[in-house]
């Protein structure tokens, strides 16, 4: 087959989708990443060919910025996803996208959940689409329940007709999360594959590192991905987090991007 595979900017984004893209290659399968130019490197580091997408004009990003400075922190989230990943991003990517698709002519469309040209463009040209899961269960309903509305703009675009996400909703899907932390009433038609859910044997677990500690209490983990650090009015979390975990017998590593 040919296999189309569409990734967001960050590298974050792209690694999820990178064990399923070797693995498609080396079962005979012609495999290309659709990204912005800012994953070239990347993406030739891992020897795959990239279709480059077009990006935003500055003017576009400018005035993206200038609104985003006013949006409370409450509607922060879905204003991001509204405007950046539903909005000017996939505006911008799907003219050329769409006439790759044309010329190139891809069995299947990979894409991870916040990259929509691939989805819009897909349905465009009536290929087979599949995402792979990069958030928990709760944000990849509430995509499919809380934006139709720009999902049936980018149709429009294109001039395909609304249909109320149903093409999310629908689309088949992989994820990584466990059943037992994804606890989500499914909307979606489709329950997500799920891979890479067995719990290691005693035996499997590996030693703890040098560096840490040893004295019996739970080491947990927190991270809250590869944009929170940057975004002014998001920054609280850290240390909201970092009290709820104050008084507990816990020992706790914290990460940012």
């Amino acid at each position: 087959m040919r296999v189309l595979i569409t990734s967001g900017k960050a590298v974050s984004h792209l690694g999820p989708l990178l064990p399923f893209a070797h693995g498609l290659r080396a079962r005979g399968n012609e495999v290309r990443i659709a990204a912005l130019p800012d994953l070239s490197g990347e993406i030739a580091r891992h020897g795959f060919d990239h279709v480059i997408q077009d990006a935003p004009t500055d003017a576009v990003r400018a005035d993206f910025a200038k609104r985003a400075s006013s949006v409370p922190r409450e509607s922060a989230g879905k204003f991001f996803m509204a405007q950046v990943f539903m909005g000017y991003l996939p505006r911008a990517a799907l003219p050329g996208l769409i006439e790759f698709c044309s010329d190139w002519r891809p069995d299947l469309v990979l894409r991870e959940s916040t990259e929509f040209s691939g989805l819009v463009a897909a349905e465009k040209a009536g290929i087979r689409h599949v995402r792979i899961e990069i958030a928990n269960g709760e944000s990849e309903e509430s995509i499919a329940a809380d934006y139709a509305g720009e999902i049936d703009a980018l149709r429009a675009l294109v001039s395909l007709s609304p249909d109320g996400a149903a093409c999310l909703r629908e689309e088949a899907s992989f994820t990584a999360h466990p059943q037992l932390l994804d606890r989500t009433v499914r909307v979606s038609s489709r329950a997500p594959f799920r891979f890479r859910v067995e719990t290691p044997r005693e035996a499997d677990k590996p030693a703890l590192l040098d560096w840490a500690p040893k004295d019996g209490r739970p080491l947990i983990y927190m991270t809250f991905g590869t944009v929170a650090a940057d975004v002014s009015n998001g920054k609280h979390i850290y240390r909201v987090a970092v009290e709820a975990l104050a008084d507990l017998p816990v020992h706790a590593l914290l990460t940012h991007w």
